[in-house]
């Protein structure tokens, strides 16, 4: 692992910008993040339950971009510097996760694979695959995933911290994983949405779907969210 002394301010300042860029793809600006929740974070943390039956109705687009913004967004500058942070702790401060979006039901956004990109606070349109159209050829869990109003796929891209970290890197970004999927689920509770994170699921057509070599990006995580179905 590299001593931080010998990782200078102007390297720190770029691979806190971790992010892919997409310069030929159709960009979504996301409408600024509100305090719209209503709850405290005490209530916020008592609420959070693993939900999994959802009604296929649709979230506001502001409901979604809050999650978005409070779970990965950029939150804050260090003082006296340019370095952005975010709202998750990250390894080095290099955020090699990135977050996919899946989306059935959101209101003003067509079904499709959107890729967050944080440091604009603007979705990018990967492409305008259906999951469901695949769901119970990749995932024991296809009902969750067609009724979910949007799934997050997590997916990870190794260069991004294994220039600092190496082999140890890996452990890293299953860490970093968890640090940015637990901040969807508090964000999403506090929506009185319902969300479940998901393991069962074959790699490689995730890969496929989201269109990543599974070499050095690959499908990690996925955590649906949808309105909660009356029993």
């Amino acid at each position: 692992m590299k001593p931080s002394d010998e990782i200078n301010d102007e390297i720190k300042k770029f691979t806190a910008k971790g992010r892919k860029l997409f310069p030929q793809h159709e960009r979504i600006k996301l409408p600024k993040a509100d305090k719209s929740s209503g709850y405290s974070i005490e209530e916020v943390v008592l609420n959070r339950r693993t939900r999994r039956k959802y009604c296929n109705e649709a979230v506001s687009k502001q409901k979604f971009s809050n999650i978005l913004y409070y779970s990965y967004g950029i939150t804050g500058r260090l003082d006296k510097t340019d370095l952005m942070l975010r709202a998750v702790p990250s390894g080095g401060g290099l955020y090699p996760v990135d977050i996919y979006i899946s989306v059935n039901y959101v209101e003003g956004l067509e079904k499709g694979i959107y890729y967050y990109d944080p440091l604009e606070h603007e979705l990018v349109l990967v492409n305008k695959k259906d999951l469901s159209q695949i769901s119970k050829e990749i995932s024991g869990y296809a009902e969750m995933l067609d009724t979910a109003a949007f799934t997050f796929l997590l997916g990870a891209n190794f260069w991004r911290n294994q220039w600092k970290y190496y082999e140890r890197g890996y452990r890293v970004i299953l860490l970093d994983c968890g640090h940015v999927a637990q901040n969807l689920h508090m964000m999403a509770t506090a929506y009185n949405l319902g969300s479940c994170c998901l393991m069962g699921f074959i790699d490689d057509e995730i890969n496929k779907l989201l269109e990543l070599d599974g070499i050095v990006e690959n499908a990690m995580y996925l955590i649906t969210v949808g309105v909660n179905r009356k029993e």
